[in-house]
């Protein structure tokens, strides 16, 4: 009996013990687990959170986006008005430079428009200064016509003008006379006279691109009028030339070109030789002028 009763407090003590151990151990446990849940809904808090931020960016990227394509609309409408105004400069860049080109032509056209004024003004004051002149001479000036007299074979002069031909230097008038042959003709009664000579300078003179008229004049005795040459030089200005050739047989100078120096209503003509070696004398003609008729 004595062992019975010392063995089992021994082994209630093993057991208290036991239960005192699994006690300690199921409150550390449960502190434990206590420490658990609390990281636990600590780490809920901290994920509930990071969830409420991540909405929060979530909503902040989702009005960054509308407000990146709202951007995007503004930047496009910005290129596309960017565009226009680009091709708006373009077209009024091309209008003006469209512009300065009829600007300059019409500056051009301006200026030789004025040229040509102003050349026609100085084409009119020379005419006008020219007709005073014929007016102050007594001279009847004609164009386009043929001359009223009748040639000594033909019914009519045969005067052949020449549109390009232009008025020459004295010079080159003198040129032109030394060259022609003309006064070198035979002077014939009846076949070729005045008339016929200055016909002939007149188309030659004409086909070299000299200017010239044919010039009649009349007497105040009624004795038979006379025809010769005139030309505007463009530095002398009007001159009469008469290229009237001798009569076969008659003694005269190489060239019987001679110039008309003097000529005017009322008054007698005054000749002399263009070349004159000093041999020749011209005789003044006594017959007073009544009428001069210049015809180009």
């Amino acid at each position: 009996m004595w062992i019975y009763r010392v063995v089992v407090p021994v082994f209630a003590i093993g057991i208290v013990a036991v239960c005192i151990v699994l006690f300690l151990q199921v409150n550390k446990a449960r502190a434990e687990i206590e420490d658990l849940n609390a990281t636990v809904s600590s780490q809920e808090a901290v994920i509930t959170k990071t969830a409420a931020d991540l909405r929060n960016t979530e909503n902040r990227l989702q009005e960054t986006e509308d407000t990146l394509r709202d951007t995007e609309d503004q930047l496009l409408d910005t290129q596309e008005s960017l565009d226009e105004s680009i091709q708006a400069n373009i077209e009024l860049e091309q209008q003006y430079n469209s512009t300065v080109s009829r600007l300059n032509s019409v500056e051009s056209s301006l200026k030789a428009e004025q040229s040509r004024t102003s050349q026609f003004e100085e084409d009119i004051a020379n005419l006008e200064a020219e007709l005073q002149l014929y007016y102050d001479m007594g001279i009847i000036v004609k164009s386009d016509m043929v001359p009223p007299y009748r040639a000594s074979t033909r019914p009519q002069y045969d005067l052949v003008n020449n549109p390009e031909a232009t008025n020459v230097s004295y010079i080159d008038l003198r040129n032109f006379l030394f060259e022609d042959d003309t006064d070198k003709i035979p002077y014939l009664v009846d076949e070729y006279m005045c008339g016929e000579f200055a016909e002939t300078l007149h188309n030659n003179a004409e086909e070299s691109g000299i200017k010239a008229a044919f010039v009649g004049i009349h007497f105040k005795d009624g004795s038979t009028a006379h025809a010769f040459n005139a030309f505007i030089t463009t530095d002398r200005g009007l001159m009469y030339i008469d290229v009237t050739g001798s009569q076969p047989g008659q003694a005269r100078p190489t060239h019987l070109d001679r110039i008309v120096s003097t000529l005017e209503v009322g008054k007698t003509r005054s000749v002399e030789l263009l070349w004159n070696d000093g041999l020749w004398y011209m005789i003044p003609d006594s017959k007073i002028v009544s009428r001069i008729e210049v015809y180009w």
